[in-house]
């Protein structure tokens, strides 16, 4: 009887047929990422209530080699339609790769999911129809760092940005937002390669001590280096980081990945009690018992854990949980749009992988709502994730307080403060820091002391004037 029931369940996992998915990748950067998808394709296919009779397979393919990576990237988007076709597409991480292979998906209506791009364009529906993403739209950064400003009155602000997308569109956006809110933006510096030192120097004429800074995290590693040399830290400056993927700066940085005129030390501690936004997930709200219940089953701690044990991996715990939800954002599309598609289980297939069902998956994907382990799933008309923006801050080297979160809810966002200003300000001497020594800003000296010295220097006047 057991012999006769495993030749039944053999055949039945032999008749089941294949649902490919495409991956590209940059490796070894992303290798986590990779195992991460990999559980996710792992626990689906062990789900029967999820794809019942298919079993899903990730194609996954690098961008790493001997030629552009762009070029590489292109090439297995059209490998994937016509060497070997997959139902959707999910990658690349980078927007630089992102941006073009999500056109050229498009031109082929095939729907594309990445992890992690962040970049501004690719909400445009009328170039990437077909394009979803895990990772929040960089523009919704903007209204976290300005609210922020704004909650605790600094009038003077500097921008330093990195001279290519999608960091560039996020500066411009915060810089356009502060002046709208009445808030003087005294100059926005921009540098290119890895040499801030004209635009720190910039920054440093205006005297203005709260800076925005907006750039890859591997470069910025050369900004607080010479922020260092140039003593801008500590205090009496405030740098607020957006988006910053980096959890643990010594972890990041403490690998002698470092100007050579630093080190790791003085890199780091230059960051103390500074700010940096994020996407909140699921590991910042494991508190709530309802968002225990994951899609899965899993708990997002133990599987960062279980990653981490095998694969390194130098930046936040939550991409590799985005990395895990957009493979089952992928199933569940398809799950749900399966049914919908008319004819045996040979033409919904062919339908499948002809993309005759682009518009069906697509809908579907708009529809969709689960926990995953990054949190609450759910994809705007954009193509964008909804979600909120936890804004925290670096302690000893490590973000580990989180001041406030900018909630977003139909449309709007609002920021809601975890923490008072006395326990926000204990990393600076445990007082707000000015925003501009000298001018029309927060001024270092109350206004009563400059009377008193406007009205000292008028009497040495008039008494220089009657002595002889």
């Amino acid at each position: 009887m057991v012999f006769i029931w495993l030749i039944v369940s053999l055949c039945a996992v032999h008749a089941q047929q294949e649902i490919r998915i495409g991956g590209i990748l940059t490796l070894p950067t992303f290798d986590a990422l990779v195992k991460a998808a990999e559980m996710a394709v792992s626990d689906i296919n062990n789900d029967q209530s999820v794809l019942p009779g298919y079993n899903l397979v990730l194609d996954m393919r690098n961008t790493s080699g001997s030629g552009s990576p762009v070029e590489t990237a292109l090439s297995h988007v059209d490998y994937f339609v016509n060497t070997a076709p997959v139902a959707m597409l999910f990658g690349p991480a980078y927007s630089s790769l992102t941006l073009p292979t999500a056109a050229r998906s498009s031109n082929y209506s095939l729907i594309q999911l990445s992890p992690l791009s962040a970049d501004p364009a690719l909400a445009n529906k009328t170039i990437y129809p077909y394009f979803f993403r895990l990772m929040a739209n960089v523009m919704d950064f903007s209204p976290a760092v300005v609210g922020f400003i704004q909650h605790f009155g600094w009038k003077n602000v500097a921008i330093i940005k990195e001279s290519r997308t999608p960091y560039d569109a996020l500066a411009d956006a915060v810089n356009a937002d502060l002046k709208k809110a009445g808030v003087n933006v005294g100059t926005v510096a921009t540098y290119s390669d890895s040499d801030p030192a004209a635009a720190l120097s910039e920054i440093l004429a205006t005297e203005i001590k709260v800076i925005f800074v907006s750039t890859f995290q591997s470069k910025y590693k050369f900004i607080m280096c010479e922020a260092f040399k140039k003593g801008m830290y500590g205090s009496k400056y405030l740098w607020i980081k957006a988006p910053s993927p980096v959890l643990n700066m010594w972890e990041f940085y403490g690998r002698g990945d470092v100007p050579s005129d630093c080190t790791a030390q003085e890199v780091v501690s230059s960051m103390e009690g500074d700010v940096h936004l994020w996407v909140q997930d699921l590991l910042d709200l494991d508190a709530e018992p309802e968002l225990k219940d994951t899609v899965s089953g899993r708990d997002a701690k133990a599987f960062v854990g279980d990653i981490r044990s095998s694969t390194p991996f130098g930046f936040r715990d939550a991409i590799l949980t985005q990395s895990y939800d957009a493979i089952w954002s992928i199933a569940l599309a398809l799950n749900n749009s399966l049914p919908a598609l008319p004819g045996n289980p040979g033409t919904k297939m062919e339908r499948l992988y002809g993309r005759g069902a682009s518009e069906i998956i697509s809908s579907e994907m708009k529809k969709m709502k689960f926990t995953g382990l990054s949190g609450h799933v759910a994809f705007k008309a954009s193509g964008d994730r909804e979600g909120d923006i936890v804004i925290q801050q670096v302690i000893n080297g490590t973000i580990e307080s989180h001041i406030a979160v900018s909630h977003e809810e139909n449309g709007e966002r609002t920021l809601i403060f975890e923490m008072s200003d006395k326990e926000i300000w204990q990393s600076k001497g445990g007082v707000k820091p000015v925003d501009l020594v000298t001018g029309t800003g927060s001024a270092l000296f109350p206004t009563r002391l400059c009377i008193v010295a406007m009205v000292t220097s008028s009497l040495f006047t008039v008494m220089a004037a009657v002595l002889p």
